[in-house]
Order: structure tokens, then sequence, then C-alpha cells
């Protein structure tokens, strides 16, 4: 296999006009000819410096060739490469590592879409582009690429949307070290937000324009853009430490049998959350344990019980965290939502809610489970 670096991350390219991406959905692809396919594909680099969208032409002549028109972006691509790798080890591919592969590879904008077709060598993936060509939308980026094991090939494509065009950021900084969203003579989308998650949980919210700002405390940030309700961009800048090298909350946990069996994989979670920043666990307390089991059954019976009945001391951190599994859904996919949205990241990664309660059940749609956070 070969890999090839990525040329320098900058964006030289405009998004493509409407018409033609419009008139290239509708395209139909012949199947080039197979000794194309068989030549060694070529991939983007998995890993960049930069968040920035780098649309250009494929180096590997099979994916130029599928990609012919579309609005391929390096950066994406580079992520479908990772993915395709992966799923040569055995990896299935879905949204959430798909998601980690493209900030790795420098891509901060939001990934709809993952697909993989696995065909013989030097094949090309027809259904694949098939399917893509159909979700690609005016605004939507490309990751195409293909690796190679054995006597198979394997495609994977992901679908990515641009609302809006930031200026480069380092996805790694020094302490104190700052960062500029918008290029000098850019207009931000009326009523855009940039909101801010240090390391410690704290929120800083401000509007999006191209004033630049520090980041002075080491570890993980998120910097969460949006606009009516719409996310423009999301991803982490690493300050004072090194980028993380794979997605968090990796494992499947499944559901538990039995509602008494909730909390323990609750907690677990919750503590790998905290590991990740090197913050204290939270204690398991009996008070927001009933809170928490309070605040399910008004989930569970809402017209039973709007609001928990059991006393909270005032605090200055309280959250209480909820999500709904559909069937098929592990515990993990809760952690995951809150991770990557600001005020409940905010709770997860707060050191200061050093108090924790928990639980869950089951229901005829999957399961609900409940957090609560507090401090002592």
């Amino acid at each position: 296999m070969l890999f090839e670096q990525a040329s320098t991350r900058t964006a030289a390219y405009m998004f493509m006009p409407l018409l033609l991406i419009l008139a290239c959905r509708q395209a139909s692809v012949s199947p080039p000819p197979a000794s194309i396919g068989l030549e060694v594909p070529r991939l983007p680099s998995p890993e960049a410096l930069v968040y920035t969208m780098v649309l250009s032409q494929p180096r590997d002549v099979a994916v130029a060739m599928l990609a012919h028109q579309l609005p391929w972006d390096e950066s994406l691509s580079g992520a479908a490469g990772a993915m395709a790798m992966d799923a040569m080890n055995g990896t299935d591919p879905d949204l959430w590592t798909a998601r980690w592969a493209a900030l790795r590879a420098g891509f901060p904008y939001p990934v709809l879409t993952v697909r993989l077709q696995v065909c013989p060598m030097g094949c090309f993936a027809q259904d694949l582009m098939a399917d893509l060509r159909q979700e690609l939308q005016p605004g939507h980026m490309l990751g195409l690429a293909r690796a190679r094991g054995g006597e198979a090939d394997y495609w994977v494509g992901l679908v990515g949307r641009a609302d809006i065009r930031l200026a480069p950021v380092s996805r790694e900084l020094p302490v104190g070290g700052s960062i500029t969203l918008l290029e000098p003579d850019q207009q931000a989308p009326a009523g855009a937000e940039v909101i801010l998650v240090s390391p410690a949980g704290e929120l800083w919210s401000k509007a999006l324009d191209s004033k630049p700002f520090s980041l002075g405390e080491d570890g993980e940030w998120w910097v969460h853009i949006s606009a009516a309700g719409r996310v423009l961009a999301a991803f982490p800048v690493y300050v004072g430490v090194d980028a993380a090298a794979s997605p968090p909350f990796p494992a499947s946990v499944p559901v538990p049998a039995g509602d008494l069996y909730f909390a323990d994989p609750l907690y677990l979670l919750l503590d790998e959350a905290r590991d990740m920043f090197d913050w204290p666990r939270p204690e398991r307390d009996p008070i927001l344990q009933g809170v928490a089991r309070a605040r399910l059954e008004s989930l569970l019976h809402p017209q039973e019980r709007s609001t928990p009945d059991w006393p909270v001391a005032p605090s200055s951190c309280r959250a209480s965290l909820s999500c709904e599994l559909e069937p098929g859904q592990g515990i993990e996919r809760c952690f995951r939502d809150w991770y990557v949205q600001p005020g409940t990241r905010a709770a997860l990664l707060n050191p200061r809610c050093d108090l924790a309660g928990a639980a869950g059940s089951r229901t005829d749609g999957g399961a609900v489970v409940v957090v609560e956070l507090g401090e002592e």
C-alpha cells in the first residue's frame, strides 16, 4: 500500500457552482478500463496539521475517474482512506468513527454519510458511487478513497456538509496560542455563534467573526460553530498536548437486560470521560441516584410526574443529562452525543461536578438513560 502525503493544506479552490453539482448527480459514469483499477491505490494523508477544506484532484487515477466533476475534498478523502484501511483489517465503518477520522484528517465540518464497498482487486465501486451521487447536494463535499488487501479492494465514500468555509485552524497549539476562524474579508452567516468548551468544562460564547482569540489552558478544547440551530462546524483544538489518536468511547456498551443493571455501565462511561482529561472521577451519591430515578420516571411517564420530587442542595455545579436510545443502540451512543454538544460536554468534564447518580430503563422503543451531576 502506498501512502502519499497530502499537499500543503491551503484552501485554493472555491465551491463548485450549483448547476455543475446538480448535473454531476445525474451523470452516468461508464466503467473505466480494468488496467487502471489494477494500479496500486494512492491514499491521501490520514492526518493533517490544520483544519481546512482542500478541493483538489485525486492522485489515484481510479478514484479520479469515479470522482470526475464532483467536489472531491482531500481532507475528507484522507478520512475515507483511513477507514478503508480499517475495513481491510476487519473494522466496520460507522458515522462516529467517520467523524473522528475526518477531524484527524483536517475536515472540521459535519459528516453525513459513510459507505463501504468491498469488491475484487481492480474493481470500480459503481454501486457505491451511485448511492453517493444521489446523496450529494449543493454545498456537500465528497471523500472517496480505496485500499487494497489480499485479492480485494476496499472503497469508502463519505459525504460531508460545508455550509461555511473557515480559515485554516491548527489542530495543535502551544498554551496561549491563538486561532482565527474567518478570513479578514469574510462575512459570517447571520446569527452565527461560536461556543468554546475548555478542558475543565467552562463555556464561553461569542459571535463568529474574523478576530483572533487565544486559548490559555492546556488540554482538549472544543469549538462549536452554529447558526439558526444548524451545526456549521465542530472540532477539538489540542493546546499544549498531542492530538488524540483515536475517538472517545470507542467500545460498544450493550443495553443491560434489566433496569437494576443500568447504573454500573453509566458510571463506567462517566469515569472514562473524566479519565481522558485526568480529572477525578465523581463519587456515587445516593441523593443524586434518587434524583436520577425520579427524572427517569418523569421521562417514561410524563403525564404522571413532570419534575423530580427529590431535594437537591443548591450548587454551582448541577446538570441533568438524559438520552433516548433506539433498538440496537448501545449506551455509549449517549456519551458520544453528550461529548460533542457544548452544554452536556461541559457537564461531563467539569471537575467541580464531583457527585453523580445514574439510572436507566428499557422501553418498547429501545431505552432511556439519565445521569445527574452535582457538587459536594
